[in-house]
């Protein structure tokens, strides 16, 4: 990666070849992934949450519960 402008990561490739690529794109593809970053943590997608507090956690499932009956336009199954 040579530059991150707003939305976008300018990337350079072995050869010189530099590309602009929208950042919601390049995390979006399956192939991505980061090289030669040394601190860079692989989190699964609930472990921020498991590292919070029960309570603290809890309250983020309601909002997210919150999220998907807004986004759905109604109430959805049970908080998991």
């Amino acid at each position: 990666m040579a530059a991150l402008a707003g939305s976008q990561v300018r990337l350079v490739a072995e050869d010189g070849v530099v590309a602009a690529v929208l950042l919601s794109l390049l995390f979006a593809d399956a192939g991505f992934e980061i090289l030669d970053a040394l601190g860079v943590p692989r989190v699964p997608p609930l472990g921020l949450l498991q590292s919070l507090p029960e309570a603290v956690r809890e309250w983020a499932l309601v909002w997210e519960r919150h999220v998907r009956e807004g986004r759905r336009g109604g109430r959805v199954g049970p908080v998991r």
